[in-house]
């Protein structure tokens, strides 16, 4: 059991490195720029997101072990198809790429649901010390799923197919799919849940989601100052507003919005968000692929470097949150990952191996160091009954995070670009994701000073790194 639950959260992060690694060559696949790459990226986060937030309607209509089952079919399914190396798509451009997005959001969507439904596994266990040791291995799980993407890229080198190293994610989604349906742990019926029972903030909040993946995909194609883009634009701002106005005007909203009354809860939302948008990694990737012209096995090991160390480093915190003050070890996360990212701007003039190593390794640091602490922080303040709507939100702001990074760093590149050449484009992004690290450290200490976050929380209060 212990393993099908850190699998099933390995698996939506391995196939997202893997496909982050290989865009290059699969751009040229596609004959596409590696720019658009981003958006290939994104539909595969906004997958995931809809899964999230909709996986209670699939619990209501389908039960646990079918929702997941057949999850993992729709994924065995997209990655074989990917395997095969599109042998199977039409030769023509558009529908070969309409195709394989369409194989990129079912699969994002597909792991999703399995990460979710793991976190229920781990919800319904039995004794408390069970709960806790499957609780660290699902959180285990995502940077396992990092670090094994990374190295199953290289996989291509072996014949030249970028297609290759999807069939790492193949065959742990085989095993997966049989753990699923030869373990009688997800059978047990999940606890009743509201989540399902609000079809229309469902509606809402999918429709809002829908438009700023249109937002993003016609800014990009087609500029983001066309009369479309606005238009796109203002509908997602106004739609979202209308699923916040429904969600604090129903009983049981899809998504509770309760647990923002506690202000370490809002300001860990805040600080989650911004450290997602800032730690997006596929600008990095375009800048020293494309820019730089670094071959896929540099930018490999530097992933997997960079990867192992931010899993330590949750280790590390994890065992620190119980000896320090909390506001002092999230001080020194937001530090490490500023320098971290601040050493980004040395590319354009510096980009050897051990170079890029370091860089990543220092900013992995800093993040391994954050992300424990902003879920402790979370849940600090919260009563019991608020915690799993909480755990909800912050999961939706991890991946939303990554989503507004895709959207909107491409803009900015573009926009700069113009002016002043692509290098300053990327140049320019790699500041503005210090900055809006750099801005969290003044403000975790003003909003948090003389707060809970001072404390040091109960070892039976600690979030799993």
């Amino acid at each position: 059991m212990i393993a099908l639950v850190f699998f099933g959260a390995a698996l939506r992060p391995l196939f997202l490195t893997l496909l982050l690694l290989v865009q290059h060559e699969l751009a040229g696949w596609l004959g596409l720029p590696p720019a658009y790459m981003a958006l290939l990226i994104g539909l595969s986060v906004f997958g995931t997101l809809i899964a999230t937030v909709g996986f209670g309607l699939a619990l209501q209509l389908l039960g646990l072990r079918r929702s997941v089952s057949l999850a993992l079919l729709a994924a065995l399914l997209g990655v074989g198809g990917l395997v095969a190396g599109g042998a199977w798509l039409p030769d023509q451009m558009v529908p070969r790429v309409a195709l394989t997005a369409l194989v990129v959001l079912a699969v994002g969507f597909a792991t999703g649901i399995t990460a979710t439904a793991m976190k229920i596994v781990v919800g319904i266990a039995g004794p408390q010390r069970q709960k806790e040791i499957l609780d660290a291995a699902w959180s285990a799980g995502s940077p396992f799923g990092l670090c094994l993407g990374a190295a199953a890229s290289n996989l291509h080198l072996l014949d030249s197919t970028w297609s290759s190293g999807f069939l790492v994610v193949l065959a742990a989604t085989a095993l997966l799919l049989v753990g699923v349906l030869g373990t009688r742990h997800v059978d047990q019926p999940p606890p009743t849940s509201p989540v399902a029972a609000d079809y229309r903030g469902l509606a809402l909040i999918c429709t809002t989601l829908l438009l700023f993946e249109l937002w993003s995909l016609w800014a990009k194609a087609s500029g983001w100052d066309t009369p479309a883009s606005f238009g796109l634009f203002l509908g997602m701002g106004l739609a979202g507003g209308v699923a916040v106005r429904h969600m604090m005007r129903v009983k049981d909203p899809v998504l509770p919005l309760h647990p923002l009354r506690s202000r370490s809860f809002l300001f860990a939302l805040a600080l989650c968000l911004v450290v997602e948008v800032a730690t997006t990694q596929e600008f990095e990737f375009l800048f020293l692929e494309d820019d730089r012209g670094l071959p896929i096995v540099a930018m490999s090991e530097r992933t997997v470097v960079g990867n192992f160390i931010s899993l330590g480093a949750m280790v590390l915190a994890g065992a620190l949150l119980g000896r320090m003050r909390l506001v002092n070890l999230l001080f020194v996360g937001l530090l490490v990952l500023t320098a971290g990212l601040a050493s980004y701007l040395v590319y354009p003039i510096a980009s050897s191996d051990p170079v890029i190593i370091a860089t990543r390794s220092l900013s992995g640091l800093g993040y391994g160091l954050l992300l424990p602490c902003i879920l402790t922080l979370a849940h600090l303040d919260l009563e019991e009954k608020d915690r799993a709507a909480a755990s909800a939100l912050l999961v939706c702001v991890l991946l939303l995070g990554n989503d507004v990074g895709l959207s909107i760093f491409p803009i900015i590149i573009d926009v700069v670009s113009r002016l002043d050449g692509v290098t300053t484009g990327y140049f320019i992004v790699f500041l503005i994701q210090t900055l809006l690290v750099a801005a969290m450290m003044p403000l975790s200490l003003l909003l948090v000073r003389g707060g809970a976050a001072t404390r040091r929380p109960p070892y039976g209060q600690r979030s799993d790194p």
